[in-house]
């Protein structure tokens, strides 16, 4: 009886853990997804980028630690790269490699979205 309450207490703490990660993970996407489409708006309408990009470098950059120990390194490594290549490319005005850093960073983050949502593929 022992073994099958721990064993209760585990599916309920993982299923929990897999839940609050899986909310954290989507407010995180969304936010960055928001704070990226401002960015290339402002780009789009030759505004001052500066400050929208290092609102989103900055949001980025608080948030990986955390993302970090839910997600692979290799995808938040990717969108710290292509957001640092979003600085660099901005300063030149329409410059097709912006929007091509945009763009993947927008694919990237529906990619961790996809994969965080439950499916049979990823939990076998």
């Amino acid at each position: 009886m022992k073994r099958l309450i721990a064993a209760v207490v585990l599916i309920i703490l993982v299923t929990g853990i897999y839940i609050s990660s899986y909310f954290y993970i989507d407010r995180v996407c969304e936010e960055t997804e928001k704070l990226l489409n401002e960015c290339v708006s402002a780009y789009n309408n030759n505004q001052k980028i500066e400050t929208n990009i290092t609102e989103l470098e900055n949001y980025w950059s608080s948030k990986e630690k955390v993302l970090s120990i839910i997600l692979n390194h290799n995808s938040i490594d990717e969108i710290e790269l292509a957001i640092e290549s979003l600085t660099v490319h901005s300063k030149y005005p329409q410059n097709e490699m912006f929007y091509e850093y945009s763009s993947t960073i927008d694919i990237m983050l529906h990619q961790i979205m996809e994969d965080t949502v439950p499916s049979a593929h990823s939990i076998l």
